[in-house]
């Protein structure tokens, strides 16, 4: 699969799947997108994952249901996969002189504690080291 940046109306039908750490089936991811604040028809929510099937970013499986067929989705990525690649893309397109302002709004220019400062010094640490 070729990464791409998805569409905000995908990422949230995945962040929905990726939150629920199992395979969930449709009706499930339904119930789960009212979390947040999405009221979309059963068939919107199904056209967004067969788009993330398609795309390579879900994986479907068929089992048998109480009612006959029945498909669970799994993701074929992480999130953490899906983050790294956005930054990553977002880094190159501001430069690497973009660390400073690329933190501050994500912050939104609130002032960082102490204990972000140390964790943030580990993180870079961390990279640093790989």
């Amino acid at each position: 699969m070729k990464m791409q940046e998805l569409p905000p109306t995908e990422l949230t039908v995945m962040k929905a799947i990726w939150d629920a750490g199992k395979p969930v089936h449709l009706s499930e991811i339904h119930v789960m997108l009212e979390r947040y604040g999405k009221d979309w028809q059963y068939q919107t929510v199904s056209t967004y994952i067969r788009s993330l099937v398609r795309r390579g970013f879900l994986i479907m499986e068929q089992v048998k249901g109480t009612r006959g067929k029945v498909y669970l989705y799994t993701p074929a990525i992480s999130q953490e996969e899906y983050l790294e690649y956005t930054m990553g893309k977002m880094a190159r397109f501001w430069g690497k002189h973009s660390l400073k302002p690329i933190l501050c709004a994500l912050r939104e220019n609130e002032e960082l504690t102490e204990e972000d400062i140390q964790e943030l010094q580990g993180y870079l640490h961390d990279c640093n080291n790989r």
